[in-house]
C-alpha cells in the first residue's frame, strides 16, 4: 500500500514533490514547487507552508539529530511546519489554519 502511494505521487524524480528517498538512508523528501493554485487563498497557503517549513528549519538545533533508520510522520511535518509559523511565546495555532478548505 505505501509503495503503492509513493509511485502514484511520483512516477518520476522531476516532479514536483519527490518521495522516492523517503525510504532509503538519506530519508529525504525533495520539494521543488508547490503544485498549481486557483485562487489567493490556495497560493496563501503554499507560501505558508513554505515559509513555516523553513523557519522551522533555520531554528532547530540539528546536532541534537542522531542519525536515525525511523522517519518522522506527517503528523511530525504538520507540527514543524506550525512551529515554523509561530512566533516565541505565542499561543499554538489551531490544526485547521495549515489545511485547505474543505479537507
Amino acid at each position: 500500500m505505501k509503495q503503492s502511494i509513493l509511485v502514484g505521487l511520483c512516477e518520476s524524480h522531476y516532479l514536483s514533490w519527490n518521495f522516492q528517498n523517503i525510504a532509503s538512508a538519506c530519508g529525504t523528501i525533495e520539494f521543488r514547487r508547490p503544485p498549481a493554485v486557483k485562487s489567493a487563498a490556495e497560493a496563501i497557503h503554499w507560501i505558508s507552508f513554505a515559509l513555516g517549513y523553513v523557519a522551522h528549519s533555520m531554528q532547530r538545533d540539528w546536532s541534537t539529530v542522531a542519525q536515525t533508520n525511523t522517519f518522522p510522520s506527517m503528523n511530525d511535518l504538520r507540527a514543524a511546519v506550525v512551529s515554523g509559523l509561530q512566533k516565541k511565546n505565542e499561543k499554538p495555532m489551531k490544526k485547521k489554519c495549515l489545511c485547505r478548505e474543505g479537507q
